[in-house]
């Protein structure tokens, strides 16, 4: 199945749908497994982390209130999303640790090699052209920095495509649901995503498929 890109952003009745959703077991497990490969994040040493494409910004709170050192900037393009994310750090009392950007990828203004992590969950097949990201995720690291990056698995056929939709959207509210299906035809696969990782000088780190949807980058460069 061909790439098909997604709109390039949500509107606000398409975030509201979308915040709502937010967090739930698939982003706790994307967060539980971060925290495994870099166990330090959930520590009291300072440490610095970029959420790219973040979102309403549940998974950079999660993090926040695990890692009493862990500073956290959430980036993403989205206005209306990140009016969900800044109420939210707000609620959660965290306003002096989570820094809120609003801009594109890779057009932000962030200074080079200040950040211990670079993750990022769902975003990258929201990205026009994917393989701006990981040189602009390399150029933010600091040396021997980690990147952590998961997002879905573009399916072989719309059949495919449609049955995955059914089985993990099927009762959820018709934006959210058609969301997902362009989310899905925009995808990437894990052969597309090692190109754009040799091309970046990042080959090194590892491409892994997890279950039905997904693939994951980790490592450290």
């Amino acid at each position: 199945m061909e790439r098909v890109l997604e709109p390039e952003l949500m509107c606000s009745e398409n975030a509201a749908a979308y915040a709502n959703a937010a967090l739930g077991p698939a982003n706790v497990e994307f967060c539980i497994e971060l925290v495994a490969t870099f166990p330090e994040i959930a520590t009291p040493k300072p440490l610095k982390l970029l959420d790219a494409g973040c979102g309403p910004g549940d998974i950079g709170i999660w993090l926040a209130q695990r890692g009493a050192g862990l500073s956290v900037t959430l980036l993403d393009a989205s206005r209306d999303m990140l009016d969900f994310a800044a109420r939210r750090v707000a609620d959660a009392g965290l306003g002096e640790r989570v820094d809120i950007r609003q801009a594109y990828v890779p057009d932000a203004v962030l200074e080079p090699a200040s950040f211990d992590y670079v993750i990022s969950n769902t975003f990258v097949h929201h990205v026009p052209e994917p393989r701006v990201f990981w040189p602009w995720a390399r150029r933010l690291l600091k040396p021997d920095g980690g990147l952590f990056v998961r997002d879905l698995r573009r399916p072989s056929t719309p059949a495919e495509r449609d049955a995955l939709v059914e089985l993990h959207a099927g009762d959820a509210e018709p934006l959210h649901k058609e969301d997902y299906r362009a989310s899905l035809s925009a995808a990437l696969t894990p052969a597309e995503v090692e190109a754009d990782l040799n091309a970046a000088e990042l080959s090194t780190l590892e491409v892994l498929p997890l279950l039905d949807r997904y693939w994951l980058v980790r490592g450290r460069i």
